[in-house]
């Protein structure tokens, strides 16, 4: 079976027309929110690290302290 359509239309068949401008662009910004997500959550991981260290931290200088008392 050959197919006489080009390949254009044969791809446009399976997957639909091309997006448009406007749908283009809202794909980026979406891209663009979603890489600002991922990046806020890890910065978000990052600081709850950093908390957790710090109390170990006071912790341990205020068990120091108590001992020096």
């Amino acid at each position: 079976m050959t197919n006489d359509r080009p390949a254009d239309k044969s791809l446009a068949a399976i997957l639909g027309p091309p997006p448009t401008e406007r749908e283009r662009e809202l794909i980026v910004r979406v891209t663009l929110l979603e890489n600002y997500a991922f990046e806020l959550q890890e910065a978000n991981d990052r600081l709850g690290r950093l908390t957790r260290d710090l109390l170990n931290e006071i912790a341990s200088l205020n068990a120091l302290l108590k001992k020096t008392l």
